[in-house]
């Protein structure tokens, strides 16, 4: 017995974004979750929209956005291509279905693929480390555009041109091939998920074009884990509409899960409790192993070898709060990373600037990582302690007073900040992200300029050992307007009983601006605009991350 485990708020949300029921009262508190998870927000709003005000529409606002923008860019590129001869097939649910998306995949001649990639890049499009993506920021919304080679043969997910159908003016799947590939990539790449726009998309798919059997030129090892995924399509669209879809290779899926004790008692242990999004390892491992064990039983080895290795590169591991494939990894280390600083006064706009530019990233899909790198005590520790305890009490800020310790503190220092470096930017670097630091050693040595234990010569030697960045941002304003825009300078920070805040901004600022003169760092006036001031550094961190990729 299947046992759908909705609330009956979710209930109406299902009841409103469906097209076969009739429009219903909106739910006593409208479960945002639900929607954002099942990829329905678009479809939500389009049919009641004006019914909400401002604050309800406020947490699905970005992805209706997000979807009308992916639909302008989709007919703003079909046109383009057209426009430049390029044969191209698309595929992306929101084109019919109208769910929610941000991505679109883009199927040309092998040979026109250059071309396709150029015409990207001069939209504003940037490559980012995953396959053929590209990726363009609109605002706050990020648009991806996946390319791939139409192929020729028996791959089914990506057929040809005699395999496509026109939905105003977009040249996309065939119903079979949209089918097959809407069924496959779940199981491949082992993400056995099936959200509401799922159902409603494949389910829409099978009885608008009544669609009867597969294609033929399916591999015959598909033919299974297809009729498997259609059979449960069904029993998911059964349990929420309480109805089949209308299909006759629904009536065919029923038929052999009918025959066969297996697929129907997984099918069965799969459905007993369903909530959206539907998820089941069961669904995919079983189908994985079906389609190797039918390679081996007709000593199709090829085969087998290309299905063990896809699996091995599409092992994901965690990175980073995330969960990447063997193959994207590998990708991804083959690229290459920029180092971006921010450096100067408190009150600047370091760390916004710094945060901002990394959200900004990874919604484009490029690995991006925030780095606090101020010079903080971790070798030098126990060598702190020792001198606290033969000058009985001397703490940091009084250092300078002893002529030893003004000797040698710059290369316990170095030894500190080298420490400091490896583990939180080298680290990142290595692992294919690129790393955006909210202060660096420039900071350090403003710090040793403060505290009057400043070496040149040690100096030197640090900036030596530690990478130069890729871009630095020193920027600067008046010692007075840094405090009044952080007004905790003295309570935060290890202030000599002799100074006040102002005095310990107006040092710290002197000493930028001769460190930023001795190695030619530009000076940036942070007093201007601060959206204006950011999309300009943002443009030129996005061109330097450009640039170094095409230097590869």
């Amino acid at each position: 017995m299947v046992k759908l485990l909705l609330n009956e708020n979710e209930k109406i949300i299902i009841n409103i974004v469906s097209s076969e029921k009739s429009l219903k009262n909106l739910p006593k508190r409208i479960p945002f979750d639900f929607m954002i998870n099942n990829r329905i927000c678009y479809l939500f709003y389009k049919k009641v929209g004006d019914r909400l005000d401002s604050t309800e529409l406020k947490q699905i606002h970005d992805k209706v956005e997000e979807t009308r923008l992916l639909i302008d860019e989709i007919h703003n590129l079909s046109k383009i291509f057209r426009e430049h001869n390029i044969s191209f097939t698309m595929s992306c649910k929101t084109i019919e279905s109208q769910c929610d998306g941000h991505e679109v995949d883009v199927l040309v001649n092998e040979h026109q693929m250059e071309k396709v990639k150029n015409i990207l890049e001069k939209l504003g499009y940037i490559s980012v480390p995953w396959g053929g993506a590209y990726a363009k920021v609109f605002g706050e919304v990020v648009i991806h555009v996946d390319i791939y080679p139409e192929k020729n043969g028996d791959d089914i997910i990506f057929q040809g041109r005699k395999e496509r159908r026109k939905i105003d003016d977009i040249w996309v799947l065939s119903p079979e091939c949209e089918l097959c590939s809407r069924l496959i990539k779940p199981i491949v790449m082992r993400s056995a998920e099936f959200t509401l726009c799922d159902i409603l998309h494949l389910s829409n798919l099978l009885e608008k074009y009544n669609i009867q059997r597969l294609p033929k030129n399916i591999k015959k090892s598909w033919v299974i884990p297809c009729l498997h995924s259609i059979y449960l399509i069904n029993i998911l669209h059964k349990a929420i509409y309480s109805r089949d879809i209308r299909a006759p290779i629904v009536e065919q899926a029923k038929e052999f899960h009918n025959r066969s004790r297996i697929w129907k008692f997984l099918s069965k242990i799969e459905t007993r409790k369903i909530n959206l999004p539907f998820r089941s390892r069961i669904f995919s491992y079983s189908c994985l192993v079906y389609k190797l064990l039918y390679d081996l039983s007709h000593f199709n080895f090829r085969e087998v070898i290309r299905s063990v290795a896809y699996f091995i590169n599409h092992i994901t591991i965690p990175v980073s709060n995330t969960h990447v494939s063997i193959l994207s990894l590998r990708r991804i280390l083959k690229r290459k990373r920029i180092l971006v600083c921010f450096t100067g006064i408190d009150g600047t706009g370091k760390t916004t600037h710094a945060t901002k530019i990394v959200k900004r990233f990874k919604k484009m899909g490029i690995p991006c990582q925030y780095v606090w790198c101020n010079w903080v005590p971790r070798i030098s520790y126990p060598f702190m302690a020792l001198v606290y305890l033969i000058t009985g009490g001397y703490r940091r800020k009084d250092y300078h007073k002893s002529r030893i310790l003004r000797r040698i503190w710059n290369y316990i220092v170095i030894f500190d900040f080298i420490y400091l470096y490896l583990l939180k930017v080298k680290l990142p670097l290595l692992i294919g992200k690129n790393v955006v630091c909210d202060r660096y050693v420039y900071d350090t040595i403003a710090d040793l300029i403060y505290d009057g234990l400043y070496s040149e010569r040690a100096s030197k030697i640090l900036l030596k050992l530690v990478p130069k960045p890729d871009l630095v941002f020193m920027l600067d304003v008046p010692e007075d307007i840094s405090d009044l825009r952080k007004k905790d300078t003295k309570d935060a920070i290890n202030i000599k009983d002799s100074d006040d805040a102002i005095d310990y901004l107006r040092i710290h600022r002197n000493a930028y601006l001769k460190i930023a003169k001795s190695l030619k760092i530009p000076v940036i006036d942070a007093t201007k605009d601060f959206e204006d001031l950011h999309e300009k550094i943002y443009k030129q961190v996005l061109c330097a991350y450009v640039e170094k990729q095409k230097d590869e």
